[in-house]
């Protein structure tokens, strides 16, 4: 079972995935909290995440706002997003799982 600040974090992170949040898009806390149905406190904690994570910018007296990427940014992301994941996969490849008998593949 999930908590209340983990599933605001995850529904806040996806609607800033898929655009329900556009770049820029001014975050407040008790909208948030009203449109989740969940107290100010869980959308603090998700916001403090979110933002650790560059998903939003926190300033302070102002709020949280949905992160503006530039394209040469997410170029840059998509690069080493390819790399980590060619190299995840190439170490997975090297390590045959526990159902592979020895020699055999």
């Amino acid at each position: 079972m999930t908590t209340a600040w983990e599933q605001a974090y995850l529904t806040l992170r996806r609607c800033l995935a898929d655009g329900t949040y556009p770049p820029g898009a001014h975050l407040r806390e008790e909208d948030l909290a009203t449109q989740l149905g969940v107290s100010r406190t869980p959308i603090r904690e998700a916001l403090r995440r979110l933002d650790a994570e560059g998903w939003l910018r926190v300033v302070p007296n102002q709020g949280a706002f949905a992160a503006e990427w530039s394209l040469p940014e997410m170029i840059e992301i998509f690069d080493l997003r390819a790399m980590l994941e060619s190299h995840a996969a190439e170490h997975a490849a090297k390590r045959p799982g526990p159902g592979h008998a020895k020699g055999r593949l």
